[in-house]
């Protein structure tokens, strides 16, 4: 090994990695709810520097995640003043850390077939993550945000990166099972899914390495190697976070991939990568001499890992067909899939792309700069390539809206037990925005109210509502009579009491969530989502504006309805005493709308809804819930003339 060549190559990529945080600094590509949830931890970490033993009604499934990765961006955070500063020195760190790893492990090979390599994947990066967009790692905190998943994926990288160095220099396998296994409970510590991935590595090297020795599987042997990946799965499952993750991957969710549309096409590209992790195998097994194997054992590391992350998806796929985990479990393998087939498809090509001349830089000068700076160079080309070129949310302005609310928040009143502040509107912000900032800086308790937030609709629960922060004349939700004392020019503060019984939230708006002041009769509590019906009549009202500069020419209903087996639900919908429209609903979860006239000049609107089939889960015998559920009511929209969305 050049060792100076080696030390040049991590100076210089560290300066790189300097300048690209510098860049990317105010860039956060995500809003996602995934992103409030992570702050709202790092600020409870930051604040207290441990979670209360209480529950904490803000963080939900978060008041049971690993936490590791969160405890860092705190301690970073309260440095900087600002947990979203810590957050976004973790991620940028992470990606650093992780692309130098690999450029690393390509270089443990002879120069000029790393150079070969090199070359390849800086051009496999372009094309591949800057054209196709393939989700590469570093993907993950784009439009998600799998943060922890992510840090977990560098410091899993970075250990084998590590074992790597260590083998080649002739440390014992047993003693590289060992610090494989350290590695194993510490990465679970931050997240559980790159945690597998490297227990099913280690099962997968002590097996190579078991066959390596011998042909012939000398049982002593093979007991002494295996007892590693057993005291490894222990570890891993004794853990308490493997419980709470397991628990948490049954929950689904959407995940937008590149070309990966469905689960047959993640089944093409789990196949895809094997073959290409089997074929490196085997090259790896052709070289019989000692040397070569120690020399080209990049080419066995990415091979074993690649048949790790695509058996663990394979597992993942069939818990999901026998009814454990999700599809969201499932795609999360894909960001490691795209990955390893990028670098083995480079390994093998630089493998067999052997000529007398060198096909990188001609001029020894030349060669010996692109060597120094080829791991700099990696990671730069594979940020810049995988990271989007333009920011979703500025961190900046994430940063100073915090500050003022913080600021608020010091000096406003204390809000009524069983009521919670919200942020609504602040200006120029997104609902995910403000949904962060209701949880993390002012604690609200996750509820129905929070995931209206969330979606960007009126509150449903007004009882719920100690204090409301918005933007100053802005906003639907400052009324001026409801006001409290607050120094900010820009932000209103309003008692929830007072909003709770004001008009204007009987007013109707361009798309109502049904709330229960627009419930005159004959519905249930308002959920996430919409509210059920729950009598075989229910009314929804709502008033016109005085000054109505435009008045709606119809209305649109959606919703489902509740169809037990066997069962039918016909549902008659009119406005203001007209001619009623009926829904017929024969299976579950069965979406339907209806666009029904509004008369013209009509002061209000009232919606009538006869539901003669409603039935409560209890008589169905799917429940105990006594309900009569007819119709789900999840959204009622104004249109104007053109059928559009006021």
């Amino acid at each position: 090994m050049n060792y100076r060549l080696r030390t040049l190559q991590i100076l210089i990529a560290l300066v790189c990695g300097v300048f690209l945080g510098l860049h990317f600094w105010d860039f956060v590509w995500s809003k996602s709810a995934d992103l409030a949830h992570h702050y709202v931890l790092v600020e409870r970490l930051a604040e207290s520097g441990d979670l209360p033993r209480v529950a904490d009604p803000s963080l939900g499934e978060m008041q049971l995640y690993p936490r590791l990765s969160h405890q860092i961006a705190a301690d970073l955070g309260r440095s900087r003043g600002s947990p979203l500063a810590g957050m976004q020195i973790v991620v940028l760190f992470s990606m650093i850390a992780l692309w130098s790893a690999i450029g690393w492990m390509i270089w443990s090979q002879p120069a000029p077939q790393a150079r070969r390599a090199t070359l390849i994947a800086l051009l496999a990066l372009v094309i591949g993550g800057l054209f196709l967009r393939l989700d590469l790692w570093g993907r993950e905190i784009v439009g998600n945000y799998f943060y922890a998943q992510f840090v977990a994926q560098a410091a899993s990288l970075t250990i084998l990166a590590i074992a790597l160095s260590l083998s080649q220099a002739g440390w014992s396998r047993f003693t590289i099972y060992g610090l494989l296994i350290v590695g194993i409970f510490v990465v679970e510590l931050v997240h559980l899914l790159p945690a597998v991935e490297l227990l099913g590595f280690l099962g997968l090297l002590v097996l190579c390495d078991q066959l390596q020795q011998s042909r012939r599987w000398p049982m002593r042997g093979l007991a002494i190697s295996a007892i590693f990946p057993i005291v490894a799965l222990l570890v891993v499952v004794v853990n308490p976070v493997f419980k709470a993750m397991a628990s948490i991957s049954e929950n689904d969710g959407i995940l937008y991939l590149a070309f990966i549309p469905n689960h047959f096409a993640l089944q093409v590209l789990v196949l895809v990568t094997a073959a290409s992790s089997i074929l490196s195998m085997w090259y790896w097994f052709r070289l019989k001499d000692p040397q070569q194997q120690r020399e080209q054992l990049v080419i066995k590391y990415f091979a074993t890992l690649g048949l790790s992350i695509s058996t663990l998806c394979l597992l993942q796929m069939v818990a999901l067909e026998i009814g454990h985990g999700s599809e969201y479990a499932c795609r999360k393998y894909a960001f490691g899939l795209w990955t390893v087939l990028l670098v083995n498809v480079s390994l093998l090509l630089a493998y067999h792309s052997k000529t007398n001349s060198e096909s990188g830089p001609n001029s020894l000068l030349a060669r010996t700069v692109f060597d120094c700076c080829a791991v700099g160079l990696l990671t730069g080309v594979a940020a810049l390539t995988i990271f989007p070129a333009r920011k979703t949310v500025s961190l900046s302005g994430l940063m100073s809206m915090e500050r003022r609310l913080e600021a608020i928040k010091a000096h406003a009143p204390a809000v009524p037990p069983g009521t919670s502040t919200y942020a609504i509107k602040l200006p120029g912000e997104s609902p995910v925005v403000d949904y962060m900032f209701s949880l993390g800086v002012f604690k609200a308790a996750r509820s129905v109210n929070t995931l209206d937030i969330l979606r960007g609709e009126e509150l449903s629960l007004a009882d719920k509502i100690g204090v409301i922060v918005t933007g100053k004349n802005q906003s639907l939700y400052d009324i001026p009579a409801c006001r409290l004392p607050s120094d900010d020019p820009a932000f209103s503060l309003i008692a929830g009491s007072c909003y709770a019984k004001s008009p204007v939230r009987k007013l109707c708006l361009g798309e109502m969530h049904a709330t229960e002041v627009r419930l005159s009769q004959g519905f249930s509590v308002p959920e996430g989502g919409g509210t059920w019906t729950d009598a075989k009549v229910a009314v929804f009202h709502c008033e016109m504006p005085d000054h109505a500069a435009d008045y709606p020419e119809s209305v649109r209903i959606s919703g489902f309805a509740f169809v037990p087996a066997a069962h039918i639900q016909h549902v008659a919908i009119s406005v203001n005493g007209g001619e009623a429209r009926e829904l017929v609903f024969d299976h579950a979860g069965q979406e339907q709308s209806v666009v029904l006239p509004v008369p013209k000049g009509a002061s209000a609107i009232q919606i009538k809804f006869l539901l003669p089939d409603a039935v409560s889960p209890s008589a169905a015998g799917v429940s105990g819930d006594p309900r009569e559920l007819g119709l789900f009511v999840q959204s009622v929209q104004l249109l104007n003339g053109n059928g559009r969305p006021m």
